[in-house]
């Protein structure tokens, strides 16, 4: 695990701040990197964070393109939690992202077999991806590469774990149809770097698996143990049983 470099933190205060840096650190490096964002609690304050620097330090702002990680397909029209909306709120807006360097999937689509390929065709244009932050899910996944998922795979539509379905994000989502779409293990494991976020009680057992259980299919996450350049940050919350 050469390049999986584990950080303990206090709590999700100081995970955040480690965070922003490393973010911090890829654009004074790279203007113009391509960043991959999650959504979902744990990243909330590392985006709020990035907002108050922004404030400071507008110029580092400038250029830098997001892409999106992942979204929920199928909600029903009484959904309203789609990762887009997430992203407009709490990175788009704040960070001053135009539409000309954000690149995301389309909640409301009607082929979302198409929307992955469109994302795929972008991802070869204007990839790799610079720096990917990703979350770690209660199923193991991270994006929607549930458990199962092929480590070699691109752009997918996802059927969504029982844990997944539980999501605080999916309240008002038609659970028989809901599904994801979400850039593959391939797309994330292409990154140059990735920041690995993972906070939340009752995450202990699947975080261990990550860690020390075996690189498989069973618990995606632990795919990122392969890559030679991981932060892998946790707080104190993740070890709760």
């Amino acid at each position: 695990m050469e390049g999986f470099q584990l950080r303990a933190c206090a709590d999700l205060d100081e995970m955040s701040r480690v965070a922003r840096d490393i973010v911090l650190e890829t654009l004074r490096m790279r203007p113009d990197a391509l960043i991959c964002l999650p959504t979902g609690s744990t990243p909330t304050r590392l985006y709020e964070l990035l907002a108050l620097e922004k404030a400071k330090n507008p110029d580092l702002f400038m250029r830098f393109r997001v892409v999106q990680l992942d979204e929920w397909v199928r909600a029903g029209p009484c959904f309203r939690g789609s990762c887009r909306a997430y992203l407009q709120e709490k990175v788009l807006a704040p960070l001053d992202v135009s539409s000309d360097r954000f690149f995301g999937f389309d909640s409301e689509t009607s082929d979302p077999e198409a929307e992955c390929r469109r994302m795929a065709q972008w991802l070869g244009e204007q990839g790799p991806i610079d720096l990917c932050v990703l979350g770690l899910g209660l199923s193991g996944h991270v994006g929607f590469n549930e458990p199962g998922s092929d480590p070699d795979g691109g752009p997918h539509v996802a059927t969504l774990a029982q844990e997944t379905l539980r999501h605080s994000m999916a309240v008002g989502a038609d659970l028989a149809q809901l599904a994801g779409v979400t850039l593959g293990l391939r797309d994330i494991l292409a990154s140059r770097r990735i920041l690995f976020l993972v906070s939340g009680a009752g995450k202990q057992e699947v975080f261990r698996c990550c860690v020390r259980g075996p690189v498989s299919s069973a618990c995606p996450a632990s795919f990122l143990r392969l890559h030679p350049s991981v932060d892998a940050l946790y707080d104190a919350s993740a070890l709760q049983p």
